[in-house]
């Protein structure tokens, strides 16, 4: 993936083909849609009690012009022709004061059911990870439950090196 991601990268697979863009303002709300579908269904399943399943409506639309704005915070989209099919947030901070290194977070990441074992992830994540060659760590949460993500990620060279633990009181 070009550095600069509003140059399209296409990506083909046997059965489709799918592009790879930054996502800009006319996409925010297909970008929302993507991740409203990723809440509902990823925490809805996993925490959906400690998660605002309403949020596409209240905070959705700021976080996605927020995301398209520009900056070390980004969106990129996976496109069957002009169907947007999925989506990738990422981030990226540091160095700081307790920790002396770049990281860049994979925030969050959804391919529609309809388009998934088609390699539309991996295209999703590969992009991501060209796009923050540079940084010195890339990390990534995910819900303990969730073995699919799990696999996912450890395909892809990441390993458990930290856990959160947590508590409902």
């Amino acid at each position: 993936m070009p550095r600069d991601l509003h140059e399209r990268a296409e990506h083909y697979h046997p059965d489709v083909t799918i592009t790879i863009t930054a996502a800009g303002p006319s996409d925010i709300p297909s970008l929302l849609a993507s991740a409203d579908a990723l809440i509902r269904t990823d925490a809805g399943m996993f925490d959906a009690g400690a998660t605002n399943l309403a949020w596409a409506t209240s905070g959705g639309p700021a976080y996605c012009a927020a995301l398209v704005a520009g900056g070390d915070d980004f969106a990129i989209l996976a496109r069957d022709e002009d169907e947007v099919i999925g989506h990738l947030v990422g981030r990226q901070y540091g160095p700081n004061e307790l920790h002396p290194i770049t990281t860049a977070e994979l925030e969050s990441i959804h391919v529609y059911p309809a388009h998934r074992g088609r390699g539309v992830g991996g295209l999703l994540a590969s992009s991501f990870l060209e796009r923050v060659a540079a940084v010195d760590r890339v990390i990534v949460s995910a819900y303990a439950q969730n073995t699919r993500a799990l696999s996912f990620y450890a395909r892809r060279g990441f390993e458990v090196r930290s856990v959160i633990l947590d508590q409902d009181l």
